[in-house]
């Protein structure tokens, strides 16, 4: 609800380049799925896109086996420590999940 919230609001302001950095995201499911691909679905209307940032882990397998690379623009840092410090372009909107 709340990620669905602020990526409105968002796009209220004129923002349609999501970033979603999930390096602490452990687990997702199919209600968190959903709602990635009803808000990346959103900002297509208005010519915007969600990309996902340092999926890893349990979540990583999740969306390799639904398939989920060929919706998403997935991309990894490959690094840990740098995990969510790639600085988005000046019209990007970047999510973090919550530690």
């Amino acid at each position: 609800m709340q990620f669905s919230y602020l990526c409105k609001e968002y796009i209220r302001k004129g923002h349609v380049r999501f970033i979603a950095d999930a390096s602490e995201m452990e687990f997702i499911d199919s209600c968190g799925i959903g709602v990635l691909l009803k808000n990346k679905a959103l900002l297509a209307e208005y010519r915007g896109d969600l990309q996902i940032r340092n999926l890893a882990g349990n979540a990583a397998e999740l969306f390799d086996k639904m398939r989920l690379a060929h919706i998403f623009k997935i991309e990894n840092t490959g690094d840990s420590s740098s995990a969510g410090k790639a600085t988005p372009k000046k019209q990007d909107v970047r999510f973090e999940t919550a530690s």
